[in-house]
């Protein structure tokens, strides 16, 4: 069987495909084939990302926010306003704009507040991507000092990281005694 993961979807290409109608599957190679000419793409897009963390990582915060504003933008062109490779880029920019002092801001909050609900749109509300989007709104509103709803947010994201953790065969656990 043919299963591949869509670009940062969490579902695999085959379970969506069957989702839909079971006599879809046969289009499902076909599929197969779209979503992988499509990868360099989605492989380019997550080196600007992994490069705009180096930037957050270093301090250059001005250059990341600048960069991440500019990576939005285009990621929005190719792959669409309501996309989860959208989401991710924004969450960039808004980790961006929280260190590069710009969390105070009615744009910024809305900013985190439209990421949370896209990813809890496309992914789910319990996801693990969604959680750090969370954690992100969180950070918004404690640079806010809104600290009862950043307490809230932050205890759900850990609630969804906690529960996102995969178990341990109990194999595992007897052998640490």
């Amino acid at each position: 069987m043919i299963c591949c993961k869509l670009a940062g979807s969490g579902l695999s290409l085959f379970s969506r495909v069957t989702r839909i109608r079971p006599w879809l599957s046969i289009a499902c190679p076909v599929v197969v084939c779209l979503a992988v000419a499509s990868t360099p793409r989605v492989m380019a897009e997550a080196q600007q990302l992994a490069d705009l963390r180096d930037m957050l990582d270093r301090g250059s915060y001005a250059e990341a926010e600048r960069n991440a504003a500019a990576l939005v933008t285009k990621i929005e062109t190719t792959f669409g306003s309501e996309s989860i490779e959208v989401a991710r880029a924004q969450d960039v920019l808004v980790e961006a704009l929280i260190r590069n002092g710009h969390a105070g801001q009615s744009s910024t909050l809305a900013l985190a507040q439209r990421v949370v609900g896209l990813k809890e749109a496309v992914l789910g509300r319990d996801h693990l991507d969604t959680a750090s989007s969370i954690h992100n709104l969180g950070a918004v509103y404690v640079e806010r000092g809104e600290f009862g709803m950043a307490v809230q947010l932050h205890q759900r994201g850990l609630a969804i990281r906690i529960n996102s953790r995969p178990a341990i065969p109990p194999s595992v656990i007897a052998s640490t005694f």
